[in-house]
């Protein structure tokens, strides 16, 4: 893992981050289907498995990470280091909850002292190649994180991983799980 501190390269990962915003959004349309996801899992080390496991069956060897909202430029005003870091294939999930616990200056009042998990943001984890991606909202909603993957993944990510839900799911704001999941769990245990 690595902070990405060149402003190009930050121009560069902001601009990929856009573009996931624009899928995420209908304004583009690149065929993938989306789960969903508590926000706060994707600051948590299982989520650094799944981004492993992402870039594991995309062929890349590494992902970004960058903070969407507040913009990228606007962060140097408000805080100090930077707003997006690289995930390599390899890379530890504890590493990937250690990027996310650093702490960095604050320039206001408003958050001293504080980390990635702090801030309300938005944030996005992509591969340069774009072949899934990942776009996030501090929310209080149980749906404000995304995964946006090809359909043929979604089965398999769901068995494995099961905080990940279709939208179907998520009708039941009890968090029970309607009778069509119990079925593909069980096809994910048999």
């Amino acid at each position: 893992m690595r902070w990405i501190t060149d402003p190009d390269e930050v121009f560069n990962v902001r601009d990929l981050g856009r573009a996931c915003t624009l899928l995420e959004s209908g304004r583009m349309s690149a065929g993938f289907a989306k789960l969903y996801f508590d926000d706060i899992t994707s600051l948590r080390e299982p989520f650094g498995t799944l981004v492993q496991d992402l870039m594991l069956r995309s062929g890349d060897r590494f992902a970004y990470f960058c903070v969407t909202d507040p913009d990228p430029w606007l962060w140097d005003k408000w805080y100090e280091g930077a707003p997006a870091f690289e995930i390599g294939v390899g890379d530890s999930p504890k590493q990937y909850q250690e990027y996310l616990s650093r702490e960095f200056q604050s320039r206001d009042t408003l958050h001293p002292g504080a980390n990635m998990t702090d801030v309300p943001m938005d944030w996005v984890i992509a591969p340069p190649r774009f072949g899934w991606f990942s776009k996030v909202m501090r929310s209080a909603r149980i749906d404000s994180g995304q995964l946006w993957t090809p359909l043929s993944w979604q089965q398999e990510l769901v068995c494995r991983y099961p905080w990940l839900a279709a939208e179907r799911w998520l009708d039941d704001p009890l968090g029970d799980r309607p009778p069509e999941f119990d079925h593909l769990l069980g096809r994910c245990r048999g």
